[in-house]
Order: structure tokens, then sequence, then C-alpha cells
């Protein structure tokens, strides 16, 4: 009932969006565990990965992630 107010490509818009927020949080999820695993296995401190570089690689992925999708799913 309510697809019928938003026109076609405002469901379209919402699907990329969707997916990719879906995606970003796996990104951040598999980032945030694997990154200070990595630097203990080289006998850094993790904690020094929970901050800019984390923060850093998953934005940059993020709008990565959203134009890739974006694209995808808008251009078809």
């Amino acid at each position: 009932l309510r697809m019928s107010l938003f026109g076609p490509a405002d469901v379209m818009e919402s699907l990329a969006i969707g997916c990719t927020i879906a995606l970003v949080i796996v990104l951040s999820m598999f980032v945030g565990v694997v990154l200070p695993v990595a630097l203990d296995s080289y006998k850094l401190d993790p904690a020094w990965s929970s901050t800019q570089f984390t923060t850093t690689l998953t934005d940059v992925a993020g709008v990565s992630i959203f134009m890739l999708v974006s694209a995808a799913i808008l251009l078809g």
C-alpha cells in the first residue's frame, strides 16, 4: 500500500541505500575484528587500530561501496 505513494525510482534509491548500509556494517565488523588480531600477530599494540586506521579504512570503503552499489542498482 505504501509502495503506491512512491515512484519506482524512490524504491530503487532506498534499496541502494539499504544495501550500502548493510554492506558497510559487515565490513566495519570484519575490520574491527581482523585488524587488531593482525596487529597483535606483528607484536604491535591492537588498541592503535581502533582509532584512526579503522575509521579511515571503513569510511573510504563505505564511500566506495556506496558508489558501486548505487551504480549497480540505479544504472542497471
